[in-house]
């Protein structure tokens, strides 16, 4: 009974275990856009690893203010970022015009293909009516025999 008990215990604190590590490997991402920075803050010395590097234009907090998670405690001037988001911007507004050049095409397209139909239809109008006249004119031949 005594080694159930620790057997059962040992299994409960390997599947904690694998759970904590599973959870330190997998951590949220950040939404594009956000900088993530992991430090400390400990009187005139401060540490911050961020995503991009640059420079701190704006402290959010005061000294000895309580510091939550996910609050912002300061704004960063990246010129790497600025550039990653120039382009970003530059890649959407090429995908948008090359978004309204296949609109006109498709737009030109469907027009040329109303403008065929309404040839066509009268061609068939037109065959039609030499339908009509040849067996109108049958009809007359066989009246005169």
């Amino acid at each position: 009974m005594k080694k159930n008990i620790v057997g059962i215990i040992l299994i409960i604190l390997v599947a904690i275990g694998g759970v904590l590590i599973y959870k330190a490997l997998n951590a949220k991402k950040m939404p594009p856009g956000l900088v993530a920075g992991v430090g400390n803050f400990d009187g005139d010395l401060i540490n911050i690893n961020t995503k991009y590097p640059g420079r701190i234009v704006k402290i959010n907090i005061d000294d000895g203010s309580d510091i939550k998670k996910g609050s912002v405690i300061a704004v960063l001037d990246s010129d790497e970022y600025k550039d990653k988001l120039k382009a970003i911007e530059a890649e959407i507004k090429a995908k948008k015009n090359e978004l309204n050049f296949t609109a006109a095409k498709i737009k030109n397209g469907i027009k040329q293909a109303e403008l065929a139909y309404g040839v066509k239809k009268d061609e068939l109008n037109s065959l039609k009516k030499n339908i009509e006249i040849l067996t109108a004119v049958i009809a007359q031949d066989k009246n005169f025999n």
